[in-house]
């Protein structure tokens, strides 16, 4: 890997993150918001409106997914890393999966009934509420912190947590992504010097590892 190197560094990014985070407010509150939603939707979902409810958070995931893409990738990083049309893409081509896969063939139900769904929700809580705090803990000022919806580590990381929630063969369409990602993270954890992204690689690894694992097929 000598002589590999990335066009920005953590300074760069951080304060394209504030940009970003400023530029487009309230996007990111309403991001984390709806993320909030998602995760009270997994836990208790209307009475008999179960396919409701899972359509609403893949339309959850899939926006988060789109903005990702378009704006984060395509728009703000794009003018400074020559990855991100092909990142952008990427979760372009997510959120219409996701989209495909629990909204439109109604192939995914999310739940609460085992100690793997409880594992995911704390994962998607990890994504909510750590992820920032230990970005912040790391010295970086909390205008310029990437918040789930809008910016790729902690949107993997919710979406890696929901798939754990997921039943039907349709959630597999939730972790291509996260598992890319997870590579994504971990080279950028060595090149920015910037530990926390090797956090971000294994759960993401572990999460993806667990919901591929058998016996979560379509089960309840």
């Amino acid at each position: 890997m000598a002589g590999l190197a990335l066009p920005y560094d953590v300074d760069v990014f951080f304060a394209a993150m504030a940009r970003s985070n400023a530029g487009w407010w309230p996007a990111p509150l309403v991001g984390a918001l709806a993320a909030l939603v998602a995760v009270a939707l997994v836990l208790r979902p209307p009475p008999g409106r179960e396919r409701l409810a899972a359509r609403l958070i893949g339309l959850v995931l899939a926006g988060f997914a789109l903005w990702v893409g378009a704006v984060h990738q395509l728009g703000l990083m794009a003018t400074f890393d020559f990855m991100a049309p092909v990142y952008g893409w990427a979760w372009i081509a997510h959120a219409l999966a996701v989209a495909a896969a629990v909204t439109v063939a109604g192939g995914v139900r999310f739940r609460r009934r085992d100690r793997r769904d409880t594992l995911g929700l704390a994962l998607a809580l990890v994504a909510i509420v750590a992820y920032p705090v230990a970005v912040v803990a790391l010295g970086q000022d909390w205008r310029a912190v990437p918040l789930v919806g809008t910016a790729p580590d902690s949107t993997a990381l919710f979406t890696a947590g929901l798939a754990l929630t997921a039943r039907g063969p349709g959630r597999l369409a939730l972790v291509v992504l996260p598992l890319a990602w997870a590579a994504v993270a971990a080279l950028s954890a060595h090149l920015l010097a910037f530990p926390l992204d090797y956090a971000v690689a294994l759960l993401l690894v572990a999460a993806v590892a667990a919901t591929v694992a058998p016996g979560r097929a379509s089960g309840g």
